[in-house]
């Protein structure tokens, strides 16, 4: 799935390969989830994938959204059978369970129709809807979207805000795809009177709403 992000053509390259980013930072965070999710991960890093799912899937079918996040990333082909239906599902029930990678992880499906018809529209809804809309990296990819001068819905104002508010996020990101840097790219875009706007919310909108 990541590789397939990376290289897609429905969305601009940067915010393709941002995506893809996004996915990976949260990729087997082994020391992250406590035991048996973290042992699960470490069998399937191992090759183990039989063993990985045997103790994930009882955990992920009884709710549990970690659980679920790494099935969906097992069968995205990273440390398991690549089968991108079944990956699907798994995000799905991560997200549904109120897991911010896994919204992340269907949002960006259907942002670049990968594994299903293209929908922009639904992607922002996903990332723009309950519990996990505040998550800084939620607010990340939400914003990838938004300044994205390809869709006709872009909002500059928008994503400047949320590239704002993401900053602190991803310090670790290459240069070019960190929030600050990609704020400076759409203020490129915007006029001086837009900017003000966006600093006008972040003054007065804590959260984004």
């Amino acid at each position: 799935m990541l590789t397939r992000a990376v290289s897609g053509q429905s969305l601009l390259k940067p915010v393709a390969l941002a995506f893809a980013l996004a996915c990976v930072a949260g990729t087997w965070p082994v020391a992250a989830f406590a035991d048996p999710i973290g042992e699960g991960l470490t069998d399937s890093l191992n090759g183990h994938w039989r063993e990985a799912i045997a103790k994930l899937e009882p955990l992920a079918l009884a709710g549990n959204a970690d659980a679920s996040y790494a099935l969906g990333q097992m069968y995205g082909g990273i440390g398991g059978p690549a089968d991108d239906r079944r990956s699907l599902l798994w995000y799905q029930r991560a997200a549904a369970g109120g897991s911010p990678k896994g919204v992340i992880a269907v949002a960006s499906r259907y942002a670049s129709g990968d594994g299903v018809k293209k929908d922009v529209d639904h992607a922002i809804q996903l990332l723009a809807a309950g519990s996990v809309k505040d998550d800084p990296d939620v607010q990340f990819n939400l914003a990838l979207i938004l300044s994205d001068e390809k869709y006709d819905k872009h909002d500059y104002v928008r994503a400047y805000v949320l590239f704002t508010r993401a900053i602190d996020s991803r310090p670790d990101a290459p240069p070019g795809f960190r929030p600050v840097d990609l704020r400076k790219e759409v203020a490129g875009r915007m006029t001086v009177d837009q900017v003000a706007q966006a600093e006008r919310m972040l003054s007065s909108q804590p959260k984004e709403r």
